[in-house]
Order: structure tokens, then sequence, then C-alpha cells
């Protein structure tokens, strides 16, 4: 039985000339890692087949999602294993984006509202929204577990594509001010972390970022689930990525390990919460 939800749809601005990173294509969506500031590329590579992303401490990031087909698709996004749109541990049956044909959006943070959303940006895993709630054992993927939309036939609901040339909803515009500094987002009150600790997401600023809730019923099963994991430079380079003689390795994380319910991205809590101590 098909699941009928209403579903956050956000519309964000594309700045020109903007720098790609690692890429992850399907048959339905592409999605990709890209710099917050957009004279800045990301370094990536592939290895075994898998995307990776080399983040750096502090930098702020997007997630980019392009349509590749001339339907409607619904793209649910995971970041470290926690959805990106209700804050709960990721699973197939949760709210996501509602992509028009052949639209390309950018996600550029934890959804808090129709209004506002909480900067993605790369930090020390202590310091990431998933452990900081408890939650690190996937920290270190980012996935995308791409919908199509049902159909019926006859009487009663028909799939219908926008007018050619118009924006499927509003088209927000993306708040493009300089990063707070550290002490804004509360690392300059927790010890460094060691060189060689995991990287995660973190909760960061918020800025506006406009949505709207439509209906989108999807099909029973995902069409296609994609992947980039990501670490430091130092780290990928122990893991073997660069260069290619790989070392061992914590077990790969998984980018939606559990179905919940949903609502937004509720705030951290304000004294963290207990984590791993990596040495």
């Amino acid at each position: 039985m098909s699941q009928k939800i209403r579903l956050a749809v956000a519309l964000a601005s594309i700045g020109i000339g903007a720098s790609a990173s690692a890429s992850s294509y399907g048959a339905l969506v592409q999605f990709e890692v890209v710099s917050s500031r957009y004279s800045q590329s990301i370094p990536s590579f592939s290895h075994r087949g898998q995307s990776y992303v080399a983040g750096t401490q502090n930098q702020e990031f997007r997630v980019r999602l392009r349509n590749l087909s001339g339907e409607r698709v619904l793209a649910v996004l995971s970041i470290d294993g926690v959805n990106a749109v209700s804050g709960q541990t990721a699973g197939f049956a949760q709210p996501g984006y509602v992509l028009a044909p052949y639209q390309t959006l950018d996600v550029d943070g934890w959804r808090k509202s129709n209004q506002r959303a909480a900067a993605f940006y790369f930090t020390h895993i202590a310091d990431s929204y998933a452990a900081r709630t408890g939650r690190d054992e996937n920290v270190g993927v980012i996935g995308v577990a791409v919908f199509r939309e049902q159909r019926y036939y006859g009487y009663g609901y028909q799939d219908e594509a926008p007018i050619a040339g118009e924006p499927w909803g509003y088209r927000g515009k993306s708040d493009e001010s300089a990063a707070p500094e550290a002490s804004e987002r509360g690392e300059a009150k927790r010890a460094p972390a060691p060189s060689t600790a995991p990287l995660g997401t973190g909760h960061g600023r918020e800025q506006y970022s406009y949505a709207r809730r439509v209906e989108f019923e999807r099909e029973h099963s995902p069409s296609e689930v994609l992947t980039i994991r990501y670490d430091s430079f130092r780290n990928l380079m122990a893991m073997g990525v660069v260069p290619r003689n790989r070392h061992g390795y914590d077990p790969a994380p998984e980018a939606f390990p559990r179905d919940n319910e949903y609502g937004y991205v509720p705030d951290p809590p304000r004294h963290g919460y207990p984590h791993r101590r990596w040495k």
C-alpha cells in the first residue's frame, strides 16, 4: 500500500559558474557536494566505484540535486544517517524534496521550518549533529533515496507536469552572508579534536531557505539510492582512497539506518551528548 503524505519542497537559487565536487549519477537524479562559496571547489576522488569528498574543517557545503527525468521525483536526503528535513534517524518512508522535471536544487542546510535552514558544514565528529544527538555510528556518508510518483489512469488522480518554463513553486533566495566565527558555533568551547578524528556534518548558522509543502504519493520503494562518502584528506589517504592502497577502516556507514516519523530538524542538545572518544 502506497503512502500519501505532505512533503517539504524547497527551491534554492543556483549561482552561475559554481564549482562542482564529487557526484553520484543515477537514472533519475544526479547529486553533488559543492562548496557554499562558489569560487572554491571541494577535492573529490573515486575509489572502487564509490565517490568521496575531502572536506575541510568549518567548510560550509551544499548538496546539489539534479532531476534528470521528465517527471516529478522525490529525493529523501540523509546526512550522516539523519534525515535532513525531519532530523530523525533516516529511513525511506520520510519527507524529502520534490523536484520538478529537469529541476536543479541546492539544499544548503538542516531544515528548521518553511523559511529557515541551519547550514551544513564539515566539522570534527564530536561536533557533528549526528554525534551531538547520540547517533555517530553513520557519520561520513551523504545519501539520496529517489522515488517516482504513483500514477493512476482513468478516473481520479492523474500525473500532471508544470507549464514549460514555469518554476515549480517559489524560487527562494539563499543567504550568501559570511560564515560565523568558530565561537558562534560553540566550537571554541570544545577541546580541539585530534587531526585523525573523522569529519562529520555540523548544525551551523541559520539562514533564509524557503520551502512549502506539496502532495506527492511515492511508489512503494525507491527507484535508486545514491551515496557520497566524505572525510578529511589525511584520513582518505589513510583509508587508501588517496593513494590506492587501502588500510583498515570502520564498517561503511549506512545512509538510511532506520524508518521514523518526522517533523523538522530539532536543535542539538545544549551541552552535547556522550560520544566516542577519538584518539
